[in-house]
């Protein structure tokens, strides 16, 4: 062999070589391997976590940890469902590995397991990216999440593909998380207001004039039933619905929120009719539920505020009296509700909504030829 023919093929040697040891070095996982039945993330530092973004296919969803509370960014700040993160965090802390290998490029497709920022990846090809980070900004976890292994005829949810930012290994963990990969609607605190039905002392309806009262609902003590004061007439009450209307503040749940610097007018003051439930605390709730749901959302905004109760028709004894809470701190709450609650107006569900009646006739048996009340 010529000297000059060996030196060529020396080079190409040289050359297929580091081509090698670069494609090891991309293919070569650069972390540690979780041992199978091991947690994958045990080490996740919870308590560092201030923000928590999702990210790929539909809407980005991200959640920040502001003064005391969690917040949705793409709901205008509005507080998040503190339950779900922690039931998310949880579940990553707690999933275990039941499966581990190193991912072809097709497995990474037939998986969907391709990064989110993979430009040539088709949409059905790419994961949903969960990341997590601490107070100086860095990156505490970046996950994957990939497809769902089902179980059964049923296709119950039994496991989830993940893998740990661009390393090629991808572990199958027992805890499904395609519950939490939602829009960030699904991310809001859903229950804006926390009033047991006993705590209803008196129920109007207003309006939309704010002098038009067309009908008030009194009892005069917990244990007791609801009577008609207004209007004076004597008709049968339809106690389903009555029922309905009384506890229509502890049974709601809302769906999304608006943006808080366009308020719809359906839900305005003077266009909406107006509910005031008063608690035997002296805590008030004005409602405003609008008369329909425009365009298919059914709205609803609340006020707060605090009025002295009046003074008990029965003889208490010390006992009781020392029990009840201190007026003063009563108002504090009410005003420190209203500041939380004033901003904003809600979406709820229309079965929801019509729990809010403002028409007597839903109230009370009604002779034939009887209009609205």
């Amino acid at each position: 062999m010529k000297k000059r023919t060996f030196i060529i093929l020396v080079i190409i040697l040289g050359i297929l070589v580091g081509a090698g040891a670069v494609v090891m070095h991309f293919q070569t996982p650069r972390q540690p391997a979780v041992a199978m039945g091991s947690p994958l993330l045990q080490s996740l530092p919870a308590n560092d976590i201030v923000s928590i973004k999702f990210d790929g296919v539909g809407s980005p969803v991200t959640l920040n940890h502001m003064g005391d509370q969690w917040v949705v960014q793409e709901r205008f700040g509005y507080p998040a469902d503190f339950k779900r993160i922690t039931d998310l965090v949880h579940d990553l802390k707690d999933a275990k590995v039941g499966r581990m290998f190193v991912a072809s490029e097709a497995d990474l497709k037939r998986l969907s397991l391709k990064s989110p920022d993979h430009k040539e990846a088709l949409d059905g090809e790419k994961a949903m990216r969960v990341r997590m980070l601490d107070g100086q900004g860095e990156v505490v976890l970046d996950l994957c999440v990939g497809d769902t292994r089902t179980r059964g005829e049923e296709k119950l949810p039994d496991g989830q593909f993940v893998r740990l930012g661009d390393d090629p290994r991808v572990y199958l963990i027992d805890q499904p998380l395609t519950a939490y990969l939602t829009g960030p609607a699904e991310w809001v605190a859903q229950t804006p207001v926390a009033v047991e039905g006993d705590e209803v002392q008196e129920v109007r309806c207003l309006g939309p004039d704010p002098k038009s009262l067309r009908f008030a609902f009194v009892r005069p003590d917990k244990d007791k039933p609801f009577e008609m004061t207004h209007p004076k007439v004597s008709k049968k009450i339809k106690h389903t619905s009555l029922n309905r209307l009384t506890s229509a503040l502890s049974s709601l749940k809302i769906s999304d929120v608006t943006d808080p610097s366009t308020m719809p007018q359906a839900v305005k003051a003077g266009v909406s009719p107006r509910l005031i439930y008063t608690l035997f605390n002296g805590r008030v709730y004005r409602v405003y539920p609008g008369n329909d749901c425009p365009e298919g959302l059914c709205y609803v905004r609340f006020e707060v505020d605090y009025q002295p109760p009046g003074p008990d028709n029965a003889q208490v004894n010390e006992e009781k009296e020392s029990r009840k809470p201190d007026p003063r701190e009563t108002a504090k709450k009410a005003e420190e509700e209203n500041l939380r609650l004033h901003p904003w107006v809600f979406i709820i569900p229309k079965w929801q909504h019509k729990a809010f009646i403002t028409h007597l006739d839903e109230l009370v048996e009604t002779q034939k030829g009887e209009g609205k009340g």
